[in-house]
C-alpha cells in the first residue's frame, strides 16, 4: 500500500523565519523531526523575548532549555548539541552578533535541565512528531490510540478492535467520530475521537504489508530470511499479526500482548526516533498524557474566548478557577477508564495544563 511522507517545511510564521528555514534544510531527513519541535518551541520563545535565541543572554538562551523539559539527560545533551549547532549555524551565516557561544557542551551542564521528580507527559505536537515518523500505519495508530482513550488489560482495547467499531455519524448536524469499545463486558463504552484516529484506522485495517525497520536499511541477514517487508495476516482485526511463526495460516487470531509489545519496542529504536525521549512512547505516558490532554481540550471548548485572551499564567489561573474540577474528571474518566479517579487528582490539575497545554 502506498506510504504518506510528511513533507518536513519551515513555517512562514516562524519567528526569525528565513534562518530557520535554511538550518532546517540544512539537517539529515532522520533529524528533521526533533528539528521542528525543536525551531516552532524556539519561535515561540523568541516572540515573548523580541529576538532571536542565538543573540539572547546567557539566562535567556537557559530558559529555553529548561522549557524542552528533557526527561532525562542524554535526551537533554541532544538538546543542548542541537541548539550549540543551530548558534553555530546563525553565525556561519553572519547573523550572529559575535562567534562567542554562551553556553556549553557537556553532560553535566545538560544535567541543569532536567527537572528533579520529571513528570513524563507529552503534548499533542510530540505526539504528532512520533507519529509523522512512522511509515506504517500499523504504527502510526497505535500511538494515537492510546492517546485518545484505548488500552484495557495488556493492551485489549487495541488487539481487539475492528473496524467496524470505528464510526462516523451526524450529530446535531455535525459529522463527529466514535470508537465502540467491546473487549470486556465490563470496560464496554463508546467514546468520540478525532477525524485523524478515525482515518488512521482506516488506513491501518487496509494496510497489506509492514515495511521493516520503519522502510530504512534493513541488516543484510534479516533481509536473507525475511526480506524487507512482512505480509500482514487479514484477522478482521485493525492491528494484524505478520504472515510468519507457527500461527501464521491462523487467519482468526489478534495480534498477541507481546507482538505488540514488541512492535512498539522495536519502534522505539528506529534512527528517526533517536532525540525523542523514549519514555514519551511508552504505553502508560501516552495514556496519561492523551488524559490530560482531554481535559485541557473539554476546557477548551467550554472557555475558549477566554484561552484566546489569556496569556499570562495570573490570567489563565483566574480562567481556571472557574472550573469545576469533579465534573471534568468524571467526563475523562468516561473516555479514559483505566485512569483511576484518585490518580486523576493529580494528573488532570490546573499546574499540568498550564504547563503542558
Amino acid at each position: 500500500m502506498e506510504q504518506l511522507n510528511e513533507n518536513f517545511v519551515a513555517n512562514p510564521d516562524w519567528f526569525d523565519y528565513e534562518v530557520k528555514e535554511k538550518y532546517l534544510n540544512s539537517v539529515s531527513e532522520s533529524q528533521r523531526t526533533y528539528v521542528m519541535f525543536l525551531l516552532k518551541k524556539m519561535s515561540i520563545h523568541e516572540k515573548s523575548v523580541g529576538e532571536p535565541l542565538y543573540n539572547q543572554t546567557t539566562s535567556n538562551i537557559e530558559s529555553f532549555l529548561y522549557s524542552l523539559q528533557p526527561l532525562t539527560r542524554q535526551t537533554s545533551y541532544k538538546g543542548l548539541g542541537y541548539v550549540i549547532r543551530y548558534m553555530r549555524f546563525a553565525a556561519e551565516l553572519g547573523v550572529k552578533d559575535s562567534n562567542i557561544i554562551l553556553i556549553e557542551s557537556s553532560f553535566d551542564y545538560a544535567d541543569k535541565f532536567v527537572p528533579q521528580n520529571a513528570r513524563t507527559f507529552i503534548t499533542r505536537d510530540q505526539l504528532e512528531a512520533i507519529i509523522d515518523n512512522c511509515r506504517n500505519f500499523q504504527d502510526k495508530v497505535i500511538f494515537r490510540l492510546i492517546f485518545e482513550g484505548l488500552k484495557g488489560s495488556q493492551l485489549s482495547e487495541l488487539r481487539f478492535l475492528k473496524p467496524n467499531e470505528v464510526y462516523k455519524k451526524q450529530v446535531d448536524g455535525n459529522e463527529q467520530y466514535f470508537i465502540d469499545i467491546n473487549s470486556s463486558d465490563k470496560n464496554n463504552r463508546t467514546i468520540p475521537i478525532s477525524e485523524n484516529l478515525y482515518y488512521l484506522c482506516q488506513y491501518a485495517s487496509a494496510q497489506e504489508t509492514y515495511l521493516l525497520n520503519n522502510g530504512n536499511e534493513v541488516d543484510p541477514n534479516i533481509i536473507m530470511k525475511r526480506g524487507t517487508e512482512q505480509d500482514l495476516v487479514d484477522t478482521g482485526y485493525i492491528l494484524k499479526r505478520s504472515k510468519i511463526g507457527k500461527n501464521a495460516a491462523d487467519t482468526d487470531s489478534t495480534i498477541s500482548y507481546h507482538g505488540l509489545y514488541s512492535r512498539m519496542k522495536r519502534i522505539m529504536d528506529y534512527e528517526e526516533f533517536n532525540d525523542i525521549d523514549a519514555d514519551y512512547m511508552k504505553s502508560g505516558t501516552l495514556y496519561q498524557s492523551g488524559a490530560l490532554y482531554e481535559a485541557y481540550r473539554i476546557i477548551d471548548a467550554e472557555y475558549a474566548d477566554g484561552l484566546l485572551e489569556a496569556y499570562t499564567k495570573e490570567e489563565k489561573d483566574e480562567l481556571y478557577s472557574k472550573v469545576d474540577f469533579l465534573s471534568l474528571r468524571r467526563k475523562v474518566l468516561e473516555k479514559f477508564i483505566y485512569v483511576q479517579v484518585q490518580k486523576s487528582k493529580n494528573l488532570i490539575s490546573l499546574e499540568n495544563m498550564i504547563k503542558y497545554y
